[in-house]
């Protein structure tokens, strides 16, 4: 759960998380407040609480909560935050300590909670219908961006290709695993690792046909055939384009063809953006974080506002792997010497979800080639992946395969971005 100098990894903090000695449980308006220490009192912490609003924190204090010995509990209401009519507001509950220890600071946090308090969400927004579709050469612009056989090629000027998808992430150690405990699995094999079907099925070599290419007044769509090389199963890619007043609305539809008989790393597509003057170097985003998180491993994720650069984005491990996954992100900017550069911001599906994202300079394709850090090639682009869905990491190295309820079967899938250039340069640009 360290690196080899000693840096921790996500997953310490996931494990903390997992089994932090103060438990908070939720219910209506009540907060329980359990002491699961073994012998301690709660003497040493302080309790504190924060209204957040889209990301901002809004009010804040601390809970009156009178020392409880080892296996007490406490339950007293929650406070009460206002709640933003078009905001998303989340309450934060946190355990930290009162004075510094040999082992922490004071403030440490030692457990936390999160609670949703936002209103219901609003009914997911349409886009633009377009009635009149006429075939394309596939060259032509929609307000600041470029486009080339139906594909992004430049926006507002700056070089930026895609979307192509990508079903493929660089195996973990337990992707790699191969263990005969796969009890609850329905798309595994004994003795056989999911990191060898996913190359058997060809998920690392992924070919693309253009079906075709259609314009429309302000719009453009593309369908087209994606499979693997000599492969007779395929996944049809549907990607429309629509110019607004605020930049550019994205819906990609992804459908896999019939005879898929394992589970899928990822669903997901990628866009590359190549060096410029000023090349992109880290994010910003308004979703889950602050590290990396993955559908079986969120305990330590939480909702926020998080700034980070690429190279904090991703974990260095000692086996260059998948890494720097951010869950349902709602929004995100590119950034580059502190500086936006691109907007993104992500519209939730018919059912409610909402994509992740990971930003890196190689492609899973280059991890899972490199045996060691050292090995990955120099490069002069960063790469944007847009999940819809991830398959969960499990512990088949050295333990059960991972839960069916985490394992991601093919099935079609619709991500929604809205894409504005983030200079100022605006659809009509």
């Amino acid at each position: 759960m360290i690196l080899s100098d000693d840096t921790p990894t996500p997953g310490l903090s996931e494990y903390k998380a997992v089994v932090q000695p103060i438990r908070f449980t939720v219910d209506g308006d009540a907060l329980a407040i359990e002491n699961a220490r073994h012998s301690a009192d709660t003497s040493d912490l302080r309790f504190l609480w924060r209204a957040e609003q889209d990301g901002q924190v809004v009010a804040s204090g601390v809970l009156s909560v009178d020392p409880l010995a080892a296996g007490d509990r406490a339950v007293l209401p929650l406070p009460a935050v206002q709640v933003a009519r078009n905001a998303e507001t989340w309450l934060t509950v946190e355990a930290v300590l009162s004075s510094p220890t040999s082992w922490a600071k004071e403030g440490h946090v030692v457990a936390s909670v999160q609670v949703d308090r936002s209103r219901p969400h609003p009914p997911v927004e349409p886009m633009r219908r377009v009635s009149e579709w006429r075939p394309s050469t596939g060259t032509l612009s929609l307000g600041p961006a470029d486009f080339e056989r139906g594909a992004l090629v430049r926006l507002a000027g700056r070089d930026l290709s895609g979307p192509a998808l990508e079903l493929f992430r660089a195996p973990t150690d337990n992707d790699e695993g191969g263990s005969d405990d796969v009890d609850g699995s329905d798309a595994s094999i004994p003795g056989v690792s999911n990191a060898e079907l996913w190359r058997r099925q060809g998920l690392d070599r992924l070919t693309t046909r253009i079906q075709s290419v259609e314009a429309a007044d302000g719009a453009l769509r593309t369908i087209a055939r994606v499979a693997p090389a000599d492969s007779a199963r395929w996944v049809t890619l549907e990607t429309v384009w629509t110019l607004t007043d605020d930049g550019l609305d994205l819906r990609i539809e992804i459908e896999p063809s019939r005879g898929w008989d394992t589970v899928w790393p990822r669903i997901g597509v990628s866009f590359e953006l190549p060096d410029a003057a000023t090349p992109v170097d880290g994010a910003d985003w308004f979703g889950f974080g602050p590290l990396e998180s993955y559908p079986d491993s969120m305990a330590a994720a939480r909702v926020g506002r998080f700034s980070a650069t690429v190279d904090e984005l991703n974990v260095p491990y000692a086996r260059p792997q998948e890494t720097g996954h951010r869950s349902a992100f709602r929004q995100l900017t590119l950034t580059g010497a502190g500086d936006p550069i691109l907007n993104l911001t992500a519209i939730p599906d018919a059912a409610g979800r909402l994509p992740g994202f990971t930003l890196g300079r190689h492609t899973p394709q280059q991890l899972a080639a490199a045996r060691h850090p050292h090995e990955l090639p120099a490069t002069t682009s960063v790469r944007l992946i847009v999940d819809a869905a991830q398959h969960g990491l499990g512990s088949r190295a050295c333990g059960p395969d991972v839960w069916p309820a985490y394992s991601l079967r093919p099935e079609a899938r619709t991500i929604r971005l809205r894409l504005r250039d983030a200079r100022g340069l605006g659809a009509s640009a």
